[in-house]
């Protein structure tokens, strides 16, 4: 996501506190819907906390448990308060509550789901047509008690 927002000349400077580089969304989106009214002549896949917010065909949601990204966190030394925003973000299932109807979603457990049944069963969905185009039970930590 970082790359792309570079590339189109969207991003701002790190932010002092945390690292983070701001990206603007709405100059980013009004780009990439100028250049992809033809459609790019590959697949192209956007990764990124807010690759959901562009103009796409779907959206691929990769969740993982909430103390298994609290412990992925710390092992990659984030900061208490990246991790605290991180895992309440993850407990919420925020990305949903961020997405537009008519986009196809699918979603994945990190935390249990291996890498390689994750491509297959993205490749199968891709082969189906995006079907189906939400999934039948959305990942609920709170409600599997897994917070």
């Amino acid at each position: 996501m970082e790359m792309l927002a570079e590339e189109y000349d969207c991003i701002g400077d790190a932010d002092t506190m945390d690292g983070a580089r701001p990206i603007d969304m709405a100059s980013l989106c009004s780009r990439l819907e100028d250049d992809w009214i033809a459609r790019p002549p590959t697949n192209t896949m956007v990764d990124g906390h807010l690759s959901h917010l562009l103009p796409v065909d779907c959206v691929i949601i990769m969740r993982c448990k909430p103390v298994v990204l609290k412990e992925r966190l710390v092992e990659r030394g984030y900061s208490h308060e990246k991790i605290s925003q991180n895992v309440d973000w993850e407990i919420l299932g925020g990305t949903w509550s961020e997405l537009g109807e008519g986009v196809p979603v699918i979603e994945f457990d990190s935390s249990s789901d291996s890498s390689d049944s994750i491509v297959e069963s993205i490749m199968s969905w891709i082969v189906d047509g995006l079907k189906p185009e939400r999934p039948a039970n959305q990942i609920d930590w709170v409600g599997r008690g897994e917070v």
